[in-house]
């Protein structure tokens, strides 16, 4: 099953598709179109159903990939399809003409809830474009759809189309209006849990704003351009100039995560964590009572599923953001959880995601009631910026060209405005014999073997030139600004 049409030109596998491709205009296969089936895939053995959720267009932004608009099938939807055929059976689409990338690939989850006194077989999830949806997982049919986190792109998803109402301002992108949820979504990959006891679905939720700028050469979007292909200029996404501790309190205010326990029938909160920054990790619901998470912060946390107390806590040393799992032995209990920064977040998330004070150290933690091992001490992380490496040579207009070409490439592994996320090196301090051989690291990719490719397809030598003087005029800015303190 292809989840998006391809060229016209060449027909149609079949007539689900050219009902499809209807929805789509402009060159979309030129660009991708997008749609990767990428996390949540469920069967129901009763019905024989295969359910997928679809990812986001490509590029995100659907002006440049479909320009008269349309729903664009079947990008952000979830698709039900015969398991031994693949044909399509029915789908819904979460966001017709998704331009943020408000994937429906979140967990698709199967239950069996009583409904208006009727007992129902409805599939939920938690997407992000900031709604839980109820569907009947037999036809589709939406039973209900309620925001569980801020958002502010769309006012309600109407019961009788079963389709968002957007606010009139969704999409405009000039850089300046925030939208709500970001990019990252009011959830992400991090797996919700629901427990039938209580009939509560517990999901880690994310609360953040992005903006979005259109791009001022839509060249720069397609792929081999070396952007992200993304069709928005990132440019203008880099954080503040403040101290990091002064950023940290700032973005405080703007970006935090809960744990929520969602009604699924009433489409309600009955209970959720104090707001903390972003993101909490994966539920782990068990039969015993307790709601599993771990959480950025580096601790392992127990809930009470009934009222969200906590109950028991643990330090991992580092952030958690896998989902944890429980299993027994000859009948004794043990919780168990891959921990370490990963993802897009551990790696572009800046100050947000922590990597300035918490190491990351990739490993499995195993628990059980009545152990008494004790975890080695943590690496110490000397959080001070070092004295910068060399002068800044260049000119106020090299180095603010450095920061625009520096968000366009290696924001996404680097971090925004140059704040590692913790999992990629910090590029102000970069030592001396790293910037004698800035070119040949940037440019012709001599530390490929450990991730760093070589650009020279896509930064020139003066490009990257004027990225190192960026990176030396923060190094400056940032140690001055710490030795004053």
């Amino acid at each position: 099953f292809y989840t998006v049409p391809g060229d016209p030109a060449k027909g149609f596998e079949n007539e689900t598709l050219a009902a499809a491709a209807k929805t789509w205009n402009g060159e979309w296969w030129r660009w991708g179109g997008g749609g990767t089936v990428w996390d949540a895939i469920v069967y129901d053995p009763a019905l024989d159903l295969l359910y997928i959720g679809v990812g986001n267009g490509s590029p995100w932004n659907q002006s440049l990939r479909s320009p008269a608009g349309g729903d664009n099938l079947f990008l952000a939807s979830i698709v039900a399809l015969k398991s031994k055929t693949g044909e399509y059976v029915w789908h819904y689409q979460t966001t017709p003409g998704e331009t943020w990338d408000f994937t429906a690939t979140q967990h698709i989850m199967l239950a069996d809830l009583e409904i208006d006194g009727a007992m129902r077989k409805v599939l939920m999830q938690a997407p992000k474009n900031g709604f839980f949806y109820v569907l009947d997982r037999q036809t589709g049919e939406l039973i209900s759809a309620e925001p569980f986190t801020s958002l502010n792109w769309a006012t309600h998803v109407d019961p009788k189309t079963g389709r968002p109402v957007e606010t009139p301002d969704a999409r405009v992108f000039d850089g300046v209006k925030p939208v709500l949820p970001a990019m990252g979504g009011g959830h992400n990959w991090p797996p919700m849990s629901y427990n039938p006891n209580t009939g509560l679905v517990y999901i880690p939720t994310m609360q953040f704003p992005a903006t979005y700028k259109q791009p001022t050469a839509s060249v720069d979007s397609k792929p081999g351009s070396g952007y992200w292909n993304l069709g928005f200029d990132n440019s203008a996404a880099a954080p503040p100039k403040l101290p990091e501790r002064e950023l940290d309190a700032v973005l405080a205010q703007t970006y935090s995560g809960s744990l929520l326990a969602w009604d699924p029938i009433k489409q309600t909160v009955r209970w959720s964590t104090p707001p903390a920054r972003p993101s909490g990790g994966g539920t782990l619901s068990t039969a015993g009572g307790l709601v599993f998470q771990g959480a950025h912060n580096g601790h392992l946390t127990a809930y009470d599923a009934e009222t969200g107390d906590v109950l028991w806590s643990s330090d991992t040393q580092t952030g958690a953001m896998a989902a944890p799992i429980t299993y027994a032995i000859d009948g004794e209990q043990y919780v168990a959880i891959a921990v370490g920064f990963g993802g897009g977040f551990g790696a572009q998330g800046g100050v947000i995601a922590h990597g300035w004070k918490i190491p990351n150290i990739s490993r499995v933690l195993v628990y059980k009631l009545g152990a008494s091992e004790v975890l080695p001490a943590a690496p110490k992380i000397d959080s001070r910026m070092p004295a910068p490496a060399g002068p800044v040579t260049a000119d106020a207009a090299t180095i603010d060209r450095g920061q625009r070409i520096y968000q366009r490439h290696c924001a996404y592994c680097h971090g925004d405005g140059l704040r590692t996320g913790g999992l990629n090196p910090d590029l102000r301090r970069s030592t001396e014999g790293i910037h004698k051989i800035w070119q040949q690291i940037v440019r012709d990719g001599i530390f490929s073997s450990v991730g760093m490719v070589g650009f020279a397809d896509f930064i020139s030598g003066e490009e990257a030139e004027a990225i190192r003087q960026y990176v030396l005029s923060e190094s400056h800015r940032v140690y001055q600004q710490q030795e004053a303190q």
